[in-house]
Parts: C-alpha cells; structure tokens; sequence
C-alpha cells in the first residue's frame, strides 16, 4: 500500500498571518507546566540512553547502511502490499 501525502502549507501560513485575534477566538494558548517540562527532560535521557544502547556500536557510515538498508526493505514490502 502506498499513501500519498499532500500538504499545502503556503496559504495556510498566509491566513495565519493576516487573521487577528478576536474576543470570540476559540484558539487556546496552552503552556507545560514545570511536571511536564520535567517529565519531558526524563523521557530525553530515556530515549539517549536506549539510543546508545541500540545504535552505540554504530558509526555514521553503519548508521546510514542501516538506514539505507531500512528503506529498501519498506520499499519491498509496499511492492508486495
């Protein structure tokens, strides 16, 4: 199976840009608490951590062949879809 996918993202900018707030504006401005900002800090060193323990003892050029190697297969296995 192959999806295409196709964003316009020109005028949706240009809309953003020209439309001013209003009191009626149903867009709510959220903010992360400090729990939040933590727990986020956490899951980074997490997932660093889990990084160098799955992809340590790669260099650059293994990291990209395994990339490469990665999208070959996904290529594949859409042909057989």
């Amino acid at each position: 199976m192959h999806i295409d996918l196709f964003i316009r993202h020109g005028p949706i900018k240009a809309a953003r840009k020209k439309a001013k707030p209003s009191t009626s504006d149903t867009r709510a401005q959220m903010s992360l608490t400090d729990k939040t900002y933590k727990h986020l800090a956490s899951l980074a060193v997490e997932q660093e951590a889990l990084d160098e323990f799955v992809f340590g003892e790669f260099g650059v050029r293994e990291s990209t062949e395994f990339a490469s190697r990665l999208t070959a297969l996904g290529h594949r296995l859409q042909k057989l879809a």
